[in-house]
């Protein structure tokens, strides 16, 4: 006698061949309850998978892991699968995933990361991560099609292969206070003075003779033309946005473009705005650092992820509600991203698939959109509830469209910290723009 389809079923849970979260899928729509379903999975245990009631994750504290924290309880109604989250600073995130990714099979603590960009080549490449092809081919909640093609670029394919599903992105957009710009006296004196229009700059040149005007007018420390965030640590994709608002590139019909003019210029106007219209202090400044002197009050513009907007106009701080947004002044600005990945090293490597497809379906994405998390998907960034809740995200959009990535040469650590002391170095003046990049150029093509 051929077994039932209900058999079937149970047999492939049994097996590990069907997660807990699709056996009760596929019970329900074989005729089970949800609550006669659970019963069966609970006479049959925890299939071959173990000790499988629980992940673990590892997650940067920030608030993009509350929105997941405030999703996680529906999914362990769901799967009876519990989800543990660790936070920590953003600072001691790849120093924590190293030993834990490259610990052996079935040794890694965490069961489902979240991957920044410049981590992705470097984590590919030593076979860190799942490569996801087979779960993506047979999932109906997770398409990489639809998703914002630049975040598939940045965290989805990685060597030709999907190893992650974009989780949220951080393109670069220009923030304003438009306190400022209606400002008439400061206007009027401006257009005296410069020649130039009183508004929001479109130019990389533009903005340079902006900033510049705030800060000697003001003064930097009372209001600095622009935040800037030229810590080592930091400086790369702060000045990755110049690069490509002046039309340069990393390379172009497949040799260095670091030597262009476009691309010395872009450094060299970094280096001006730093030591003319920064707030004090910016050589050694981080994110923190920024925000605190943006929500003080202090600080006329700033060139840095489009959620800050949101962040700051909800704030509880002296610039609330007066932060408007606009492309980062030039050709384009830097689109970079966050993506969910799963450890080769991890013992439940069937469960995270299972928490990851959760985390990334439409449903749940608009569930944390709607709390204020950056989407991913354009059909959220296109949903009428969430354009009513954040209006913003109509331009946010169109920014993270037309937003570049990074090369994926540049995506391990080995580079980035490479770029950052050439450009620190530069900025610093103790060598050249042009000395900077050169140097970074044949450091990047003997690598």
């Amino acid at each position: 006698m051929s077994e039932t389809p209900l058999e079937h079923l149970i047999e492939r849970y049994r097996d590990g061949r069907v997660s807990r979260r699709g056996f009760l899928q596929r019970g329900i729509a074989l005729g089970l309850s949800f609550s006669s379903a659970s019963l069966i999975l609970d006479a049959c245990g925890a299939g071959s998978s173990g000790s499988s009631k629980q992940l673990h994750l590892l997650m940067e504290d920030i608030d993009e892991t509350n929105y997941v924290e405030a999703v996680i309880p529906q999914f362990t109604k769901e799967t009876g699968i519990k989800v543990s989250i660790e936070r920590i600073t953003y600072e001691a995130m790849h120093d924590k995933l190293v030993p834990q990714l490259s610990a052996g099979a079935g040794k890694s603590e965490y069961d489902l990361i979240q991957v920044d960009v410049p981590w992705t080549k470097e984590f590919a490449d030593a076979n860190w991560l799942v490569n996801l092809s087979d779960d993506l081919s047979k999932s109906k909640e997770v398409k990489l099609s639809e998703f914002i093609p630049s975040t598939v670029e940045s965290n989805g394919i990685i060597n030709g292969q999907p190893y992650m599903v974009p989780f949220y992105h951080y393109a670069y957009g220009f923030l304003y206070r438009k306190d400022v710009l209606e400002d008439d006296t400061l206007g009027k004196a401006y257009e005296k003075e410069t020649g130039g229009k009183w508004e929001v700059p479109t130019t990389l040149e533009d903005f340079e003779r902006f900033a510049e005007f705030i800060s000697a007018r003001e003064g930097r420390s009372k209001l600095a033309g622009t935040v800037m965030l030229a810590k080592r640590e930091e400086n790369g994709l702060e000045w990755m946005n110049y690069l490509y608002a002046n039309g340069g590139d990393f390379t172009r019909g497949g040799k260095s473009a670091l030597l262009e003019p476009a691309a010395i210029q872009s450094l060299e106007i970094y280096g001006r705005l730093l030591g003319k219209a920064s707030q004090p202090g910016a050589n050694d400044a981080a994110f923190n650092e920024g925000q605190a002197t943006m929500e003080a009050g202090k600080g006329a513009t700033w060139m840095i992820y489009l959620w800050m907007q949101t962040a700051l106009n909800t704030s509880k701080s002296k610039i609330a509600g007066k932060m408007g947004l606009a492309r980062i002044p030039g050709d384009a600005g830097v689109m970079a991203a966050w993506g969910w990945a799963i450890p080769t090293a991890s013992p439940k490597q069937a469960q995270a698939w299972e928490l990851l497809e959760y985390l990334a379906s439409y449903p749940v994405s608009l569930k944390r959109a709607l709390m204020g998390s950056e989407p991913v998907r354009p059909a959220v960034y296109e949903n009428a509830e969430v354009l009513a809740k954040w209006p913003e995200y109509k331009e946010h959009y169109q920014i993270a469209l037309h937003s570049k990535i990074e090369p994926v040469e540049l995506r391990t650590l080995k580079a980035q910290e490479a770029l950052s002391l050439d450009l620190y170095e530069a900025t610093s003046g103790k060598i050249s723009a042009k000395t900077g990049l050169e140097r970074f150029s044949q450091s990047l093509q003997a690598s």
